[in-house]
């Protein structure tokens, strides 16, 4: 399991202020909940529920990055790791979509969610370390108003 040295007490210090870290929180849920449906999966279990929440979770968070926190990045963060990121969001809707597509216990479908997991590990830790610490505070505000527009898809996304 990947540790941010830069989470303490739920919050990122930056600066002389605080940034709440909700989006570090759904990294770690998201990640909890894939191992859960990976531990299904090894039990022959295939939770519909599970890959639900990991889903709709994903989707909200990917949409909040690269429509609100990615926009404000340029100059700050390199534009070729912005889009290296927003290929990993292209990678992780694939998996799900493999894993809804599946619909159950398969090769496919535990490769899918150990590819899914692995490739948040790497993923989420470069933006813990690199990008979170420009979100502003008041974009913080605005994540828990946020919704997915109907049939939005990450900027990568297969059709």
């Amino acid at each position: 399991m990947i540790t941010n040295k830069f989470i303490k007490n739920h919050y990122f210090m930056h600066g002389d202020f605080m940034i709440d870290t909700s989006m570090v929180e759904d990294h770690q849920n998201t990640n909890d909940l894939i191992k859960k449906f990976i531990e299904g999966l090894n039990r022959s279990e295939f939770s519909h529920s599970l890959l639900n929440q990991i889903y709709e979770l994903l989707l909200k968070h990917i949409y909040i990055e690269e429509n609100i926190l990615f926009p404000t990045l340029p100059g700050k963060v390199q534009m070729d790791d912005i889009i290296d990121l927003e290929k990993d969001h292209g990678t992780v809707f694939s998996n799900l979509d493999t894993l809804l597509k599946e619909n159950g216990v398969t090769e496919k479908a535990l490769k899918a969610a150990d590819e899914l997991l692995g490739i948040l590990y790497e993923h989420n830790a470069f933006e813990e370390s690199f990008v979170y610490d420009y979100f502003a505070n008041e974009d913080e505000e605005k994540i828990s108003t946020i919704t997915v527009p109907e049939g939005w898809k990450c900027r990568f996304c297969n059709d």
